[in-house]
Order: structure tokens, then sequence, then C-alpha cells
């Protein structure tokens, strides 16, 4: 709160001229500010004559006027209206204390080349004017895949202890002109720095967008040429009859990040991951190694490398070679133990291409050891054969608790039969070129089944494979069904959604 008209005008003509504007039009808007606040001749309570809050609704007109790297001004006018203070919003420094930024270059005011010796942490723009202590959130929209770099370059050595999410914005219908097969060595060796860096965020538990696949399969890269020069090293010296100890050189030559192999790395913290466009293997980036080790599942269980990863997304997924893409998803879940939702999504191939046995392990991985309860097979081209191994390796592996001869009474005995229930609770097959139901209704009529949720959106089966379900349905658990865009007019006996608005 700021003493009297004078102080709030004199107060706010300071701050915007250090925020960039000009003395005249800082003038200008606090000139308007007096003309707005009451005075002592106005209907108004002396007290907010005398104190008056820069939050105030007469001065809400000022927040539209300040610098254009306010991205949305109307929230932060908003939530300057709830907390009452505009002071609230700046640092001691006078900088903006913000929890949430949008960025894209015009707010970063991106210049210069991109050789690999001009880059250096990108922390320009509107980012010299907030506090980023304070920062919670950063969402951005870059095409160049060196400015993306830099940028998060310069959050991972900031103070950003509060990060918790980053978002690319980049859509994965118009990839960023700088691939990971164009790259250079120098580049993607950058790129796998980065991801180290990122890991050194002590809040990080959100990663989405496409460049982090970059950063990935940049790291795994780095992991594979750190071992292959070992070996070559290691190999040299042993031909010059030299002893292990000297056949590592005391600096190498060549530019290669040190792996994290114990302690913070980037996969140690993230809950949310949500990647584009990532091979299988690059997986193997979120370990501290940088690959997916063949060792046995219990020292990975033991000792897991994303213990509070709860989400994955892997979207448009390689067309090629679908049954090796799923394997190597399959030796992924021991590292995530705690994982809860697993969404899978490919690129366009024939249903035929599918390795059914690499699948059936895969679903038997989900419900017998894993704590997935919500699976997603969205566009994963399954096909009626694809659908078949699904659904029956979720009926094989189903448990069920025998309370036989306990007297707890039937609404009870059902509650804790509901309880029991472990493995897939929510599974969507939309989009998977499905047009025989047998096999998922045989699925749904399966004693011990966890499914409450099935999502048969978008798939060729018409009114009698409708008819069908509407039958099993009765037998099951299934509380929720969607059909969308579907060609079905039987009703069905739970809860539909027909339309993709509903």
């Amino acid at each position: 709160m700021v003493e009297g008209v004078v102080g709030v005008t004199r107060f706010l003509e300071d701050f915007l001229r250090q925020q960039g504007l000009c003395q005249t039009r800082a003038a200008a808007v606090a000139a308007a500010a007096i003309a707005a606040l009451p005075t002592r001749d106005d209907a108004c309570p002396p007290s907010e004559a005398v104190q008056v809050s820069l939050a105030s609704q007469r001065l809400r007109f000022i927040w539209v006027l300040l610098p254009e790297f306010l991205e949305r001004p109307t929230s932060v006018a908003a939530a300057a209206g709830a907390s009452r203070a505009m002071q609230s919003f700046l640092s001691e420094q006078k900088k903006l204390r913000v929890s949430h930024l949008s960025l894209h270059p015009n707010s970063l005011m991106l210049e210069g080349d991109h050789a690999m010796q001009s880059l250096r942490p990108a922390l320009t723009g509107c980012l010299t004017k907030v506090t980023l202590d304070s920062l919670v959130s950063v969402q951005f929209h870059m095409p160049r895949l060196l400015d993306v770099l830099a940028l998060l370059e310069g959050f991972a050595g900031s103070s950003c202890r509060s990060l918790r999410k980053v978002v690319d914005r980049q859509s994965r219908w118009r990839p960023r002109e700088l691939r990971f097969e164009l790259m250079e060595e120098d580049q993607r060796l950058y790129a796998a720095e980065v991801a180290d860096l990122l890991g050194s965020l002590p809040a990080l538990q959100h990663l989405e967008g496409p460049i982090f696949s970059v950063l990935l399969r940049a790291r795994r890269h780095a992991a594979i040429a750190a071992r292959a020069e070992a070996t070559t090293l290691a190999s040299s010296a042993q031909d010059r009859g030299e002893p292990k100890a000297q056949s590592m050189p005391a600096a190498s030559s060549t530019r290669v990040p040190c792996l994290p192999i114990v302690g913070h790395h980037i996969g140690s913290s993230l809950r949310v991951l949500h990647l584009v466009d990532l091979c299988a293997a690059d997986l193997g980036g979120l370990l501290p190694h940088g690959a997916i080790p063949e060792g046995s599942l219990q020292d990975s269980t033991a000792n897991p490398s994303c213990p509070h990863l709860h989400k994955l997304l892997l979207l448009n997924l390689p067309a090629a070679a679908p049954g090796l893409t799923v394997q190597v998803v399959e030796k992924f879940l021991p590292h995530a133990p705690d994982l809860k939702e697993l969404q899978l999504d490919f690129q366009y191939f024939d249903p035929g291409f599918w390795d059914l046995e690499a699948l059936e392990a895969l679903i038997a991985r989900i419900q017998v050891t894993s704590k997935i309860s919500k699976l997603v097979l969205d566009w994963c081209r399954l096909g009626d054969a694809g659908v078949r191994c699904v659904c029956a390796a979720l009926a094989k592996h189903t448990s069920n608790l025998c309370l036989a001869g306990n007297h707890i009474g039937d609404c009870l005995c059902q509650e804790k039969c509901a309880e029991s229930k472990t493995g897939v609770k929510e599974l969507s097959l939309a989009h998977c070129e499905l047009k025989d139901l047998t096999s998922v209704c045989e699925m749904l009529e399966t004693p011990g089944l966890a499914l409450t949720s099935l999502d048969l959106s978008a798939n060729g089966f018409g009114d009698e494979e409708g008819l069908k379900l509407a039958r099993s349905l009765q037998l099951s658990s299934i509380k929720e069904l969607r059909l969308r865009d579907s060609q079905v007019s039987e009703r069905m006996p739970v809860k539909t959604k027909w339309s993709w608005s509903s």
C-alpha cells in the first residue's frame, strides 16, 4: 500500500520507467492515474483517499499499458486485483515476481548467429525483468533448436529452484529445422550437457514436448560414444602392454559430458514425461548411465532410476519395427515402478507388422508387475489380431480375492473384491482399426478383471458388434464407455460418451 495519491503516481512512474517506458509515456500514465484516483472531495471514505492500492479498480487500466513483455495483461490484472497490492508482484530488485511464463522469439529478443562458439545461456528479453527464483512453470514456442538449448541451459544454470514444469509448444506436425540426424557432433554433445544440467533442478517434475526427445537421444548418444572411446583406449593400451589404470587419459580431447552414475539426473525427480518423435531406445537417456542396462529385473526394482515417474506419454513413435519398440518399453518399466499411466502412439504402418509376442509380453508386464492403471493405445494400428492379443493378455492375468466363509455381508464383500483388483482399470483402443469385438467381449466377461473404463472410439464396427458389446457390458465391471465417432446405434447399459465434445 502506498501512502497518498502523489506517492502512488511517483511510485508508478518510477516503476514504468524502469521497465522500459519512455519518460513521456510514464508521465502520461501517472497523470491518468491522478485523474482516476479518488480525492477527499469525492464521495468516499477518507481512508481511501489517504491510502490507495495500486490494484484499485480505478487503476486497472494501468496494467494494459505495461510493456509488451507481459503476454497476457488481463491475467496479470486479475491476479493484481486478487492480491490487492501491486507491490506483491515486485521483488526487492524491482523485478516482476511471476510463477508462469509463456515465451516466444519476440519476448526473448534473440539475435546473432548460431555457431557453437556464440551459444550462451539465453536469459534475455523479458527474463531480465522477472525473478527466476519464483518461477514454477515455463512454456515456449521457439522454432530454432539451438535457441531452445541455450534457453534451457540458462534456466538450469540460474536460480530456478522452484521450476516444476517446462513445456515445448513446437507442433509435432511442424518439426524444427534442425533434426538430430543433421546435428553436428558438438551440437549433440551440447544437447547432452543441457540434459544433465536440467537434472540438477531440484523441483523439476514435468517435461513435455519434442525438444526433450532430442535431449534424451543426445544423452544416449553421448553415453554410447563415451563407452566406445573407453573401449578403444583400453584396447590400445592393452596392445601397448600398459596397465588398465593408464588406459584413460586425464582429460579427453573430445567434449564428452560426464553422465552421473548416482544422485540427481534428469529422470530422478520427474513425475510426468510427455515425449514426441521418440525412438524407444532413447528412454535410456533417462537413466544414470544413459542406456537401459541388460541387468536383472531385481536390480532395476531395488534401485529404480525414475522412482517418481507417474505418467509417461510416447507419441508419434517410429513405424519401423513396432515390436522392437514395445520390447524396449517393457525393459524400461522396471525403472519406473510407480508409473500409473502409459500412452503409446505410432506413426502409420500396416497392422500386420506387429510382433504379437512382444506385444503380449508388454501387456503381461503391465498387468502383473507394474502399477499402471491407465493404458492408452490410441493410433497403435493394432487391428483385430493386435486387439485380440491385448485383451487375451489382460484377461489372463487377473487377481481374485477369496472371502468365502468370512460372514462379512454381500455389500462389504463386493467392496473388498473391488479394492483387491489390480491391473489396468482404464483402457483406450481408439483409432485401432478394430472391426471384430469378440475378443473384447470375452475379456469383459472375465471374472476378476479390474477394468472400469473402456474407449473404443473411431473404430470400424457397427450395430452387430455393438449388440454383442452391450450384452457383455452387463456382465462386466465397466462403468464408463466411449464410442465417439462410431457406427453403433445400439443402446449401451453403462454411461456412454458418444461425441468428442462430451
